[in-house]
């Protein structure tokens, strides 16, 4: 008989479960075994039924094959939802955080006269196309438009001859130039100046009848000013040697309340002693400069420019091979350096830059192991404590830089990595102690909102209010010395003054995404009736700016450091009352901004006389407020915007179509508000 006519007959186990385990042959006749009644466990023999092998290799593959399409369509899927956010990006958010990612328009069934995407732009040419076709009915499908489109790229240039060039008050962080101007820029996110004032843009006819009509008067800036050029500065009377301990105390008088960083008795004796010897003396001449430098600022104000003495002093240790070397005095210099210089002298992203490698630096020497806890009394001037401190002032610059930039940083200050010197735990020794420690507090809560902002600037409602409630403790908790600045003790005035200052500015930028939210969709015939949660956090963001201006203007005194932080963080409260001026309704509602508008120009005017671009704020802000007053009978017909004209003033291509994606589409125009520089 052949093999095929066989029948399939399941073959029989052949040894029991418990002499397999034993390893042991089996008899395999009886049920026990003679092995199994051996070794006494005969209730243990029995014969299981024998598997069939199934050969894997099929199987596997037919099953790896669907595993791979089904991720492959998920991603595909995924793409065409968020094209502008990584899986990683989504990984971590909740249901409600994503959907608040998808307009409500990417729900509809796009009209059939919507143009397609093109492939090189698919989120900025989906989001065009849903608005040309009517499908945007809300305003937050164009909220992650305002950001900057990856494409693009980012250059600027901050050397000493385009700064002389112009006139030393612009540059491409802080201006109004994004009205006027087009040309290369560098990444600035929705938390920025240009995102108020496109929004502006949009939301005002008559603002963009007034800025034609502005360029052909060739009057932009009635009030010109410039600082001194550095071959002038070279032509200054030099400061004879004994006015440097003056300013000296100025310097800690004033900057070293905010960054006490510096050892002052021990600063003071190596004066004394004629400076820093041998391998120090370098590091030593190039934060002995820079200290007068500042000390030279807080005593002057903006129309003596012989700061720029020290700082040629400074710079002549401050080049790159300042870094081929560590040193505690370097690092200080380049704080000051990086922190508060650069941002007088207009170079916020040059002041970034160096802000990054004195990091790099701080972290190669060790400064974020630092030991938590100070054990002796005398440890104010101790070694352990100063690097603290520097450690901390870098952290606290380099937040304080970045409110208004829209730019991540929790890749550079990562908060869990500083864990190890935390300034809470230190003993409040002191003034300084108390204030780098309060500074320190805040800046933790306010990284980890820039950082937030920076991935995802609209946040859910709920989100929003938890991080004010952690400002808000902060605040209630902060020591009393700082509650109130005018009556904080002389040493810590300007840091008490400034830190209010910051904290309403980071609870105003906080919620300022959904006033502009607002305003777009007052100025959208879809969309006349904002959301309820819209409309109260628009409201929070407009109360805290009147609050920061009453705030400077019982505050604020006669000083060049004073005036520089007030002028910004008014500046600051200022456009977020204009920008709600322009969908005000009601009549009480437009005169009490209007009032707060005329009493920020005439805190501008009063700054004036100690920072000299306090006057091109105040005209641009003038410029603003009044082309609300135009009519178009007062402007004549000859004097109307053209559509043609409009996109080339505002940087677009004449035959380009025009739409809100375009429209705050960063790469068309974005020198910023050029009038003021950064707060300290």
């Amino acid at each position: 008989m052949s093999l095929s006519l066989c029948p399939n007959i399941k073959s029989k186990t052949q040894s029991c479960a418990e002499c397999r385990r034993r390893r042991i042959r089996c008899d395999g006749q009886v049920v026990p075994c003679s092995q199994c009644v051996y070794y006494q466990v005969p209730e243990l023999c029995h014969y299981p039924a024998r598997k069939t092998r199934k050969a894997p290799s099929l199987t596997l593959s037919r099953e790896y094959a669907d595993v791979s399409n089904a991720y492959e369509r998920g991603r595909g899927i995924l793409n065409r939802l968020f094209p502008k956010h990584s899986l990683e990006d989504l990984e971590h958010l909740s249901c409600d955080q994503l959907l608040a990612l998808l307009p409500d328009a990417s729900l509809q069934v796009p009209s059939s006269s919507s143009p397609s995407p093109s492939p090189a732009q698919p989120s900025t040419q989906l989001a065009a196309a849903r608005c040309v076709a009517g499908a945007c009915d809300s305003p937050t499908a164009t909220i992650l438009d305002l950001e900057p489109s990856p494409d693009q790229d980012f250059e600027w240039n901050e050397t000493e001859d385009d700064h002389i060039h112009r006139q030393f008050s612009e540059d491409d962080v802080n201006g109004l130039s994004v009205l006027f101007e087009t040309g290369k820029h560098s990444y600035l996110g929705i938390s920025s100046v240009p995102t108020i004032m496109r929004v502006m843009v949009h939301s005002s006819s008559q603002l963009r009848k007034a800025i034609q009509k502005r360029r052909e008067m060739q009057s932009l800036r009635p009030r010109p000013y410039r600082a001194a050029t550095p071959k002038e500065m070279d032509r200054c009377v030099q400061p004879i040697i004994n006015d440097e301990a003056s300013l000296v105390d100025a310097y800690f008088r004033t900057v070293h309340g905010i960054t006490p960083m510096i050892d002052e008795l021990g600063f003071r004796q190596c004066r004394a002693q004629g400076g820093g010897l041998g391998r120090s003396r370098g590091p030593w001449l190039a934060l002995y400069n820079m200290v007068l430098a500042l000390g030279y600022i807080a005593a002057n104000d903006d129309s003596q420019p012989g700061h720029g003495i020290y700082f040629a002093r400074a710079s002549k240790h401050l080049d790159m091979s300042c870094f081929a070397s560590g040193h505690i005095y370097t690092l200080q210099a380049l704080a000051l350096y990086s922190g508060y210089y650069l941002h007088y002298l207009n170079r916020p992203n040059m002041a970034s830059a160096v802000m990054g490698a004195a990091h790099r630096m701080a972290v190669a020497m060790g400064l974020h192991q630092v030991p938590p806890y100070i054990k002796a009394p005398s440890s104010p001037g101790s070694n352990a404590d100063v690097r603290a401190r520097t450690w901390w002032s870098l952290f606290c610059l380099d937040v304080w830089a970045g409110t208004t930039l829209g730019r991540p940083i929790g890749g550079i200050w990562d908060v869990e990595s500083m864990a190890s010197s935390p300034m809470h735990l230190r003993v409040d020794l002191d003034y300084q102690s108390i204030s780098i420690r309060t500074s320190a507090s805040f800046c933790r809560i306010a990284a980890r909102i820039q950082d937030r902002m920076a991935r995802l600037p609209l946040m859910l409602p709920n989100e929003l209010k938890q991080f004010d409630q952690e400002l808000l403790a902060w605040h209630a908790d902060v020591h009393p010395i700082f509650r109130d600045p005018k009556h904080s003790p002389q040493p810590i005035r300007l840091a008490s003054l400034t830190l209010q200052y910051r904290y309403l500015d980071q609870r105003m930028t906080l919620y300022r995404p959904y006033l502009l939210l607002q305003s777009l969709g007052a100025s959208s015939p879809s969309e006349r009736s904002p959301r309820d949660d819209t409309t109260a956090i628009a409201d929070t963001c407009v109360t805290i700016a009147r609050e920061t201006i009453e705030l400077i203007k019982g505050n604020w005194y006669p000083n060049q450091l004073v005036a520089w932080n007030s002028s910004w963080f008014l500046f600051q409260a200022v456009l977020v009352v204009l920008l709600r001026l322009n969908s005000a309704t009601a009549e009480t509602d437009v005169q009490s901004l209007e009032l707060d508008i005329v009493e920020s120009l005439r805190l501008f005017n009063e700054m004036c006389r100690w920072r000299g671009p306090a006057a091109h704020t105040h005209d641009l802000i003038q410029f603003i407020y009044e082309s609300r007053a135009l009519e178009e009978h007062d402007m004549g017909v000859e004097e109307l915007l053209s559509d043609e004209a409009l996109m080339i003033l505002l940087g677009f291509e004449p035959n380009s179509e025009l739409t809100w994606a375009g429209l705050f589409d960063a790469e068309q125009g974005s020198n910023e508000l050029s009038m003021i520089s950064f707060g300290l």
